[in-house]
């Protein structure tokens, strides 16, 4: 008996050891640090080598897969909704890797610091990634707009143009960003980001007719870009001008906003792809 012991544990070490190899799970965020109200976007991948297919949702479903998020004052809670994952098949030695916007399944309202993992609940046992870190920061406030749709002063929305500092492993950069935002809560509605923005000059936002936002803010050296979103928070346009021999000027026409300069050449293209034109 007391050669046997000794075997019987280090064969369910072995068996422990072997079952944790079975299923690996990792996560990926894109960022460490996320401008509050923008998506933050996970890259979760799942290598199966359990022997059988890890199916997820459906009537055969064999495994479930969560996400483990804890901030500084303990866990978040569960998500209002599954994670997209429920038509998604693992075969064996096939690994699946799908992004996942964590701002659509939590409600991370509360600036601070985020501790993330990515779970697969298979048999009795829950394979999760190692635990990765974000920050989300409410960004100083550079520029604002208030405006009520209704003309009643209660329904005020407030439109804001907020800077955040990337700093990541491999890039630092300053980024611009137009949000919405609830007037009465104080909650992000909306958040759009335009792009990399310089501090030498005060961007300038205005509202036209049509309910448009148009952004004109110093997005590189010499470089002004010139932003359209739409009503329903959507970036419609945007364009380049240079600032090397005149600024560029936003003209506000009754309603009607447009940009005098010149036209940027630097690069290699003068225009932003446009994603629709208003």
């Amino acid at each position: 008996m007391s050669m046997l012991r000794p075997i019987v544990l280090a064969l369910g070490l072995l068996a422990g050891a072997a079952a944790q190899g079975q299923i690996e799970v990792f996560l990926r965020l894109g960022h460490k640090q996320y401008l509050l109200g923008e998506a933050v976007t996970a890259e979760v991948e799942i290598r199966n080598q359990s022997g059988a297919p890890l199916i997820f949702g459906g009537t055969n479903r064999n495994a479930r897969f969560a996400f483990d998020i804890e901030t500084d004052s303990g866990p978040l809670g569960t998500a209002p909704v599954e994670p997209p994952l429920a038509a998604v098949v693992v075969a064996v030695g096939q690994p699946v890797t799908r992004p996942v916007d964590l701002q659509t399944l939590y409600a991370l309202h509360n600036p601070g610091r985020y501790k993330v993992r990515a779970c697969v609940e298979w048999g009795e046992n829950n394979y999760c990634s190692a635990r990765s870190f974000l920050q989300l920061v409410t960004g100083p406030e550079v520029a604002q707009l208030r405006f009520s749709p209704s003309g009643v002063a209660s329904q005020l929305v407030k439109y804001s143009l907020r800077v955040l500092t990337r700093n990541d492993d491999d890039v630092r950069e300053q980024r611009l960003f137009f949000c919405r935002e609830n007037q009465t809560t104080g909650a992000r509605e909306a958040v759009v980001d335009l792009g990399p923005s310089l501090r030498y000059y005060d961007p300038v936002m205005q509202r036209d007719r049509a309910g448009r936002m148009h952004i004109l803010h110093n997005s590189a050296p010499h470089r002004f870009a010139y932003s359209i979103v739409s009503a329903d928070d959507r970036l419609l346009s945007q364009e380049y001008f240079a600032a090397d021999v005149q600024m560029p000027q936003m003209l506000n026409n009754d309603g009607t906003i447009t940009v005098r300069g010149r036209a940027w050449r630097g690069g290699e293209d003068r225009r932003a792809p446009e994603l629709l034109r208003p």
